[in-house]
């Protein structure tokens, strides 16, 4: 009787959440209960609720519902079939809402246990969407799509389609930097996708490798004892804690990005910092590494006995530099190398403490812990990549070039350091420190041939992030190698051909290509370098007609996929619009209204209105970000362009844009943790909108006019006359009652105390305003005339009265529809808070002010239209 009555309550829309959630816990109590509930009909109604006129909430629900039945039943994996599941879950794979996502993926998963299921799954295009959330950094989803990939490869008729899909570079790159848990899900797939005995694609083994050239090049002599095996590979660090007192308390762990290869001798370490609080706390260094044999119990900083002390003798050095680079090899190789104070003492953990189940899945803790022999700092290390047996390391001069498994490092700096030219006081050298991965990716016009990139993925010049290796020296020749190379040297000449799939699945052939290209092409300048490889979206005639906030939405997404793509971006030189939206001079230049050189700092930028230069390849329009990256190389396609008719930042809802690489440049930017923003509050469409970029003369306006309001203050965005001429009589009577001085001034007297200092941006006249003149300190722009007379145009009036909106303590905007908006671009304010004037917190980043009313204290009430609940009240805290 209480499974039939929650069963019909799904029917009803206050109640259909309630009786999901109830028949979810009955089903999960065991296999007999979850039969009792699909014999009694609940499955039909449930997947009614998975369609699109459901709420994202009660669609999440649903499928967990309809997962819970389906744990352990192929007949009702069956029932859901029938009852029509798979094509309502395939469209919620593109859900604006990561925990839809996350369930409909974990329900596909489920469903694609079962053979008929499974092939459904593939003929309504399920397995595009699961490629795309895997290669997303959203653990919960990733770990889920992973298992939905590795559940459909189960089905060997499906192979082809998975793999034609592009499925198995994307596995491949899941395997070497996820989550255990999805790693292990991906594993999983890539096997059972292998063909023949081997041991999954993309795996090489020694016995496989090709043998080296003859005569081989020449080699260093060595008498340095290798690293032991458990040292080689690639490493992340996922934090360090330094002792904040005298006795050697650690204190809070700080999440600094760090990569670091190691081969049997040599090693390329890069921990570059581009957050505003640590300026110049980049650290990069390369060179050897020795250890002593196992510490007895007591001796070291760890009391137990078994760990390992390493020392890195570095070489090469960030800073300070290294100019008798020469000396210390020579010196190294010879078996004497020099002192060093970067000593570690390396000890496994074993041990894990933590909830069972998806939390864990969510988190890569950790396998060995470092300390230094005073014990004043402790370091938590994975080892992301072994290398199974592939290793290389080879000298040319100033530059080094190690490889370890599927990821290398690089190294060119002869130690010296400079000033010129550029801005005051702006250091140039020619010194780079890069480390990446080696990517092998299937191409999508032909199964049988690969693409082979060697992408940068930390280096101490941002702006090189993302692109692909470039090799000193036009010849292998001119390299010399250093002892423990596994691999050739020179690449045999066949390698410098076609690559076939097959051969790199097999681990006949490892993909030199990719290098060998580089060696061989024309040498060119840093600068030329930096531009030859670019890209630009065309045209730019419908987002030209529309407000700031929209153009800044659409040319945020072409920097999005930009930055993906490792290319140097054209944008628009001026911003030009109709009459109807700017008021003043027409055509604002972009240096005007943003900050070229720090935006240069995410992407490289090239301003250019000019549609005209010829040369440019034009991505199909069914090509997305990934596709153009592992089709359309920089060294076959310079020159690159996507023709985005219509409004640009469609393409990023439409998530034919991958944004997640610009979210963790923008992360490193602001010295925030890996990961800390999701597709929630990732910058996206709000990069610009943020007020971040805006050009230092609009953000010093901005802060003038902070000190002039003096103290705390809150803001108004009212948007009343121009909206009432654009809607209908009806429409327009609802507005002009909800923008009413009447109406405003009674909400708030319960949002914003009395005599308070607020700040209002509206179309209408100060004196419209005058009925609130009473109860609030009330400033408007003509305040502040003097200080905004610079301003040629209303939009950088707007960018300006935009710094103080996000700066204030609580903004209320006209629409609704608009908070979204308003609360993506406030992502810079989940950096660290500073004590300010008075001692309150304040977050001050690249000179722009994020204040309380960035936070997500009421936001979802804080407009007019339509008319706010009034439930939610400020603490004013």
């Amino acid at each position: 009787m209480l499974i039939a009555k929650e069963i019909a309550a799904l029917g009803e829309g206050r109640t259909a959440m309630r009786a999901a959630t109830a028949l979810k816990h009955e089903a999960m109590k065991g296999r007999d209960h979850s039969s009792a509930i699909a014999a009694a009909g609940a499955i039909p109604p449930l997947v009614a609720l998975l369609g699109p006129d459901s709420p994202a909430e009660l669609q999440d629900e649903a499928a967990a519902a309809l997962r819970a039945l389906c744990l352990g039943s192929d007949e009702n994996r069956s029932d859901v079939l029938a009852a029509g599941a798979v094509p309502p879950l395939v469209s919620l794979l593109s859900s604006e809402s990561a925990e839809t996502q996350e369930q409909a993926a974990g329900l596909l998963a489920s469903l694609a246990m079962n053979g008929e299921t499974a092939a459904a799954i593939v003929t309504a295009s399920g397995l595009r969407p699961l490629i795309r959330l895997c290669a997303e950094r959203r653990c919960g989803v990733q770990f889920e799509a992973a298992s939905a990939l590795r559940n459909l490869a189960a089905h060997s008729p499906l192979h082809h389609a998975i793999i034609e899909a592009g499925a198995t570079p994307v596995l491949e790159g899941i395997r070497h930097g996820a989550a255990s848990a999805t790693r292990s899900a991906a594993q999983g797939a890539l096997k059972l996708l292998a063909p023949g005995p081997a041991t999954g694609p993309l795996a090489p083994q020694p016995s496989a490798l090709p043998l080296p050239s003859s005569p081989p090049p020449p080699t260093h002599p060595c008498s340095l004892e290798p690293v032991p095996g458990f040292l080689q590979g690639a490493w992340i660090r996922h934090y360090i804690r330094r002792a904040i007192d005298e006795i050697g308390t650690l204190g809070p762990p700080c999440t600094h990005p760090v990569l670091y290869v190691q081969t049997p001798h040599a090693f390329v370490d890069v921990r570059p910092w581009h957050g505003p609080a640590n300026e110049g706390a980049t650290m990069a260094f390369a060179g050897v590494t020795t250890t002593l044999s196992v510490l007895p119990p007591g001796a070291g900083s760890w009391a137990f006995g078994g760990a390992r002390r390493v020392s890195w003798h570095a070489c090469h050095n960030w800073g300070p530099p290294q100019p008798e680079y020469e000396a210390c090899w020579a010196e190294a190789l010879s078996g004497s190398p020099r002192a060093t104070e970067d000593v570690g003492d390396f000890a496994p953990v074993d041990a894990w403490s933590g909830t069972a189940g998806r939390e864990r899945a969510c988190h890569r803790w950790p396998v060995w812990r470092e300390r230094d022999p005073n014990g004043t700092l402790e370091e938590g290390w994975e080892r992301i990549d072994g290398g199974d047996g592939r290793f290389f390391a080879a000298r040319r001069g100033a530059a080094l070039f190690v490889v370890a498994g599927n990821y290398w490092g690089y190294v060119e700096d002869c130690g010296e350091r400079h000033l010129e030219g550029g801005s005051e006081g702006a250091a140039t050298t020619a010194a780079c420190y890069a480390v990446g991965t080696v990517q092998v990716a299937t191409a999508p016009s032909s199964a049988n041939e690969t693409t082979v990139a060697w992408r940068v993925e930390r280096c101490t010049d941002q702006q090189l992030e993302g692109s692909c290796l470039s090799l000193a020296g036009q010849s292998a020749a001119e390299w010399t190698l250093l002892p423990g190379c596994t691999l050739s040297w020179p690449p045999p000449k066949a390698q410098q051909g076609p690559l076939r799939a097959g051969e790199v699945q097999r681990g006949a052939v490892w993909p030199w290509r990719g290098v060998t290209g580089v060696l061989t092409s024309s040498a060119r300048t840093p600068a030329e370098q930096k531009m030859a490889c670019s890209f630009r979206w065309t045209p730019y005639k419908a987002d030209a007609r529309m407000g700031l906030n929209h153009q800044m939405s659409s040319l945020s997404c072409a920097i999005n996929e930009a930055s993906f793509l490792g290319r140097a971006l054209v944008l628009p030189a001026f911003i030009c619009t109709d009459s109807g939206h700017n008021r003043g001079e027409a055509c604002p230049t972009f240096e005007s209204l943003f900050d070229v050189e720090l935006l240069g700092r995410l992407v490289r930028l090239r301003l250019s209105n000019s549609t005209s230069e010829s040369g440019y390849t034009t991505i199909p329009k069914t090509c997305g970000s990934r596709c153009a990256r592992d089709e359309y190389s920089c060294d076959r396609h310079p020159l690159l362009e996507r023709r985005q008719h219509g409004f640009w930042f469609q393409a990023c809802l439409q998530h034919s844009v991958d944004t997640d690489h610009l979210a963790r440049r923008t992360e490193a930017l602001l010295g925030l943790p890996n990961g800390h923003y999701d597709a929630e509050t990732a910058p996206s469409l709000a990069l610009l909108r943020s007020g971040l970029f805006y050009s230092k003369t609009l953000k010093a306006i901005a802060r003038k006019v902070r000190r002039q309001i003096g103290g705390t203050y809150s803001s108004i965005h009212l948007r009343r006359s121009d909206k009432l001429r654009a809607a209908g009589a009806v429409q327009a009577r609802v507005r002009d009652q909800a923008t009413q001085t009447t109406t405003l001034l009674s909400l708030m007297r319960h949002w914003i105390p009395p005599r308070s200092t607020i700040y209002i941006g509206s179309t209408e006249p100060p004196a419209f305003f005058a009925p609130m003149a009473s109860s609030y300190r009330l400033l408007f722009a003509s305040n502040f005339s003097e200080l905004l007379e610079p301003l040629s145009n209303n939009y950088a009036t707007y960018a300006v009265e935009s710094l103080l909106f996000v700066g204030s303590e609580l903004y209320v905007e006209t629409y609704g529809y608009t908070r979204g908006n308003y609360m993506r671009g406030c992502f810079p304010y989940h950096v660290q808070p500073k004590a300010g004037v008075g001692g309150r917190l304040t977050r001050q980043v690249f000179g722009v002010a994020y204040g309380r009313a960035c936070s997500r204290m009421c936001h979802e009430d804080l407009h007019l239209i339509p008319p706010p609940t009034q439930r939610c009240v400020p603490d004013g805290s």
